[in-house]
Formats: structure tokens, sequence, C-alpha cells
């Protein structure tokens, strides 16, 4: 099964403040719609992720839409509102996207990520929200910590630098030899060997 991206449309790809109709859509969000662009250009598969679409479950670009809706053995009002909503994203794919991407409401085994406004993200296997604050306040369980010779390799002022556990668990599921960047989207994030950050980590006294 080929790997795939799934990105949400109301709130993530255009702006929604309130349901205002199948074929309303928002402005769209500048960042997201470059980040889909770049992905495309990488020839990743990219689908649109959205409730809107349920009951058709999933359309692709081909599809003809009266043969998507002769599945069903009676239409009613929710699988009309369905087809309209495809449409208006369909519209808002070309004049955006320059292409249609699939659309869908199902989950399967080759989704890869999931770019959604409303969802939380857990440390696999652990139950735990991987936003900082929250796991600090759901656990006894220490931080892992920075060592000093990070502090120093970096050029910064001292200060402990704590890096979160779902960091750590990225960079074990990484190969060896693979550079880990820590502080992303900070001025200067650090751009360290997998081995050596490892090595630097320690339990938070």
């Amino acid at each position: 099964m080929r790997p795939w991206y799934g990105v949400d449309f109301d709130g993530t790809l255009v702006h929604y403040e309130k349901w205002q109709g199948a074929t309303h859509v928002g402005a769209p969000v500048p960042l997201m719609v470059e980040r889909v662009k770049k992905w495309l250009d990488e020839g990743k598969d990219v689908r649109i992720f959205t409730a809107r679409v349920y009951p058709l479950m999933t359309v692709m670009p081909n599809d003809n839409i009266d043969q998507v809706l002769s599945r069903f053995e009676e239409v009613t009002s929710r699988h009309v509102e369905a087809t309209q909503a495809v449409l208006a994203i369909q519209t808002w794919c070309k004049e955006h996207l320059e292409k249609v991407l699939p659309i869908t409401c199902v989950k399967d085994y080759g989704l890869v990520e999931l770019w959604d406004d409303r969802a939380i993200q857990i440390i696999k296997n652990t139950g735990l929200r991987a936003d900082l604050d929250e796991w600090a306040g759901e656990t006894d369980e220490p931080f892992i910590m920075m060592g000093a010779e990070v502090i120093q390799s970096a050029r910064i002022a001292p200060q402990k630098i704590y890096l979160h556990p779902f960091t750590l668990a990225n960079m074990l599921s990484r190969p060896d030899g693979a550079h880990v960047e820590i502080g992303y989207g900070s001025p200067d994030p650090l751009d360290l060997p997998q081995s050596t950050v490892l090595k630097m980590c320690k339990l938070k006294e």
C-alpha cells in the first residue's frame, strides 16, 4: 500500500469559523497550501481528509460523482450534501493546488501523517500527549535533559535544554548515523549526529 499524507480541509487548508453549508469554502491558509504543494512536487500522495464527504467515504479525482452515488441503495440528503462538498473542494483544489486531490474520510494503513487542527498527538504506546505542557501535567516521570556539551557546541548562553521524550523517541526510531535537529523553528537549531545526542542525554536529577 502506497503511503499517503492526510490533510484536513476546514481549519487546516482553509479558514473555518463555523459551518456555512457544503458549498462554502473559506480563504486558503497560505502556509499549509505551500506545504502541500511542496509535497506534491516531491511526488508524495496527498489526500484531503475531511468529514465533509461522509458517507461517500472516498472520492478519487477521476470518479464520476453519479457513479459514486450509485454505490448506495438509498441516496439521502446527506449524500447530496456530500457530493456538493466534493465538487466545492475539487474546484478549490484546481484553483489553489493546480490539481484535484483524492478526498476521503477514511483512515487506512497507508496513512503516514495526518495534519488536522483538531488532532491531539500522543507519544506512541504511552497514552501521553506529545505537547510539552500536557506531558508535564500528566506524569511524574522525569524529562530528558541535554548535557552541558550540547550547550557548549551550540555556543549559546549556559542554560539547561530539556529534550521532550517524544523527540527522543523519534531519535531512537531513526537509523544509525542519522542527524537530529533540536530546536526546530528556532533561529539556530542544533543539527547533531544521533549518537552524539543520545550520549549527552541524562535523566533530570
